[in-house]
């Protein structure tokens, strides 16, 4: 009977012993969610010159299409290695209109849904309690149905990104947000219209509040 009972037993040590490693370093990152909103401005997908008829003599215009400024909504996963030091992993989407601008006219292009994944650093000011410097690297999908100049995949490069957070007072534990993202953009139809290819720079500004937990 002891050798019976000893099997169970030391088969249940075997998992204590195999599970304690990874409980105790989960236990000494605390990890917690936080739920941004905002708003997100962005500059034109593209740019370019195009010759107008007039009534003596054609008129060249610039004209560039880009996406509206739009709400964005963001979801993050925050862990805390040591004091000086946070990580975080976050997805985003945006909603926005495409708009076609040039002469003094706009036009509506389509609609967009821009969806970003970003891994970053957060690394807290000791001399100035309650900012934090943060950079990170992803990448940003664009998703439409109607805005040609979208059609085709891999029209984006690495998403850089970097800006700060500040403490809000309250009693609340709330950060806003200010970041800047930027990132390389090769359209297909730029691509076969012979345009070379760009760059887009996004800026976003937000309220960050935690949904769970206290990193």
């Amino acid at each position: 009977m002891k050798a019976l009972a000893r099997g169970p037993v030391q088969a249940g040590l075997l998992h204590l012993v195999l599970m304690a490693p990874p409980a105790q370093a989960a236990a000494q990152i605390p990890l917690a969610v936080e739920v941004r909103g905002g708003g997100v401005y962005s500059t034109p997908f593209a740019r370019g010159r195009a010759v107008v008829p007039a009534e003596l003599e054609a008129v060249a215009r610039d004209l560039e299409v880009g996406p509206r400024p739009a709400p964005v909504v963001e979801l993050a996963l925050v862990g805390r290695p040591r004091p000086s030091l946070v990580l975080e992993i976050r997805s985003a989407v945006s909603i926005a209109d495409v708009a076609g601008e040039g002469g003094g006219n706009a036009w509506p292009a389509g609609r967009m849904t821009a969806v970003h994944i970003i891994g970053g650093l957060r690394f807290p000011l000791s001399p100035l309690p309650g900012v934090d410097l943060r950079a990170g690297a992803g990448k940003v999908l664009y998703l439409s149905n109607d805005v040609n100049l979208l059609e085709g995949s891999g029209q984006t490069g690495v998403l850089l990104s970097g800006g700060f957070g500040v403490r809000l007072p309250g009693p609340f534990p709330a950060f806003g947000v200010a970041e800047a993202q930027w990132h390389e953009f090769d359209a297909a139809p730029l691509a076969e219209a012979g345009a070379a290819a760009g760059a887009v720079t996004r800026f976003l500004a937000y309220l960050a509040v935690p949904a769970w937990g206290t990193p």
